[in-house]
């Protein structure tokens, strides 16, 4: 899964850095304990040189090169800090050779060892998974059994008033269930499958979400404008599709009547910026932070205006965005509408 191999990235570039600083602290401390030993070695065999062997050295050196003894003292004295500075340089080269090998070998264990950690995490999730995947699809048959005769029975005309207004309920509420099973399913197929992208027109994907919204649109008489031009996207149609759908039935379901939801396209480098806005109720500030949480719902006057939601649309929103590599935020204030800004790269 692609969210766990970019854990198990993120985990090994933890452990390496970690890695890394103890063996620099290390390095630093050896390289600062052996120059000192050097530098004494050397300031030892200097005196060495001159009590012993240094005055007839500096004659020899004089009388060849021609110079003074005080000159030649002071090339011998270069030459022998000469050899020190080369003897620091080669510590500190194979103290880097050392660290580089380090990086290399640490940076396989790591990965190895991230591999390892998040297996046993990955073994709970994907049974998680599995289970919501065959729950919801086990459930999906009698619901749809279930819907079904309630349907017939309502159409009948044969049921007492307060029988017909009963199923009505039990009709609306089963038809819930059926859009929380096809979210979660929508939910697990956008974090398992990889998603082929094509040359999209954002225009059209648009237009295609209206034309499933368009009932609802109607009945509460809200007015859709669109501000956009024929930019090219790089994305999975159907799933770009969804997201619309989403965002604007949220934005319908929250709207007054005789509203209106402004949809702008806007090209920003290589993103494009769409914000969809409407002049609903608002969403309360501190209520922001998680909205777009999995089964979130804000306990507000906003949720007594529509139908129950489950809390689950945002959140396949929000991963539809980020699998298109993108980002979506939200903004909102009360009794003035809400804004949500989606940023989408042009080539994914």
């Amino acid at each position: 899964m692609r969210v766990f191999e970019l854990t198990r990235i993120r985990i090994t570039v933890w452990y390496v850095l970690i890695i890394m600083t103890l063996s620099s602290m290390f390095s630093f401390v050896i390289y600062k304990g052996v120059v000192k030993n050097i530098t004494a070695s050397f300031k030892n065999a200097e005196a060495r040189f001159d009590n012993n062997q240094g005055p007839q050295a500096m004659r020899m050196l004089a009388e060849n090169r021609g110079i003074s003894s005080e000159s030649a003292r002071e090339v011998l004295h270069n030459l022998l800090l000469d050899e020190l500075e080369s003897s620091k340089q080669n510590v500190l080269f194979y103290l880097v050779i050392t660290n580089l090998i380090i990086i290399i070998f640490s940076s396989l264990v790591s990965y190895y060892l991230a591999g390892k950690t998040l297996i046993p995490i990955e073994e709970i999730i994907n049974e998680q998974k599995r289970f919501i995947t065959d729950a919801s699809h086990e459930l999906k048959t009698p619901l749809t059994s279930l819907k079904t005769s309630i349907e017939v029975s309502i159409r009948s005309g044969k049921l007492p008033k307060d029988i017909h207004k009963l199923f009505q309920y039990n009709l609306e509420d089963v038809n819930a269930l059926n859009q929380l099973i096809d979210k979660l399913l929508s939910l697990s197929s956008l974090e398992d499958r990889r998603l082929i992208f094509d040359n999209l027109d954002i225009s059209e994907v648009i237009r295609t979400a209206l034309k499933r919204v368009r009932y609802l649109s109607d009945q509460k008489k809200i007015k859709i404008k669109v501000s956009t031009k024929n930019y090219q996207i790089k994305g999975e149609e159907s799933s770009l599709i969804e997201l619309f759908v989403i965002l604007l039935d949220n934005a319908i379901k929250y709207s007054n009547k005789n509203g209106q939801i402004d949809i702008v396209v806007k090209s920003a480098k290589n993103h494009l910026i769409i914000s969809v806005k409407d002049s609903g109720i608002g969403i309360d500030q501190k209520y922001l932070p998680n909205i777009f949480d999995r089964f979130y719902r804000i306990n507000s006057a906003r949720t007594l205006t529509a139908k129950s939601s489950f809390g689950l649309g945002l959140s396949v929103a929000k991963k539809v965005v980020e699998n298109h590599k993108g980002s979506i935020s939200v903004s909102s204030e009360i009794a003035k509408g809400t804004v949500f800004t989606i940023k989408l790269p042009i080539k994914s």
